[in-house]
């Protein structure tokens, strides 16, 4: 079973954005955007874009439907949010 739903967010901006706004409210969302020390760089590396730009949505079956209706309604809220915004 899956633990995440990978959500991509348009604009490296847009996507820092929400993703500040969520996890101050403390919902269960996450990001792999932390390298181990020693990483090499590559300029043609698409990861790092995706490690900033990919929000991970926990979806774990012991999430009741209430909990993913309250999370998925609070994403909604925020990403329409931020486009109003921009």
């Amino acid at each position: 079973m899956p633990y995440v739903l990978p959500l991509w967010v348009d604009g490296a901006a847009r996507a820092e954005a929400v993703y500040a706004r969520l996890r101050a409210e403390r919902l269960p969302v996450l990001r792999w955007d932390r390298l181990w020390p020693g990483t090499p760089r590559d300029p043609a590396d698409t990861g790092m874009g995706w490690s900033r730009q990919v929000l991970q949505l926990l979806c774990h079956q012991s999430l009741s439907m209430a909990d993913q209706q309250f999370v998925a309604g609070r994403i909604l809220q925020t990403l329409r949010q931020d486009e109003v915004v921009r």
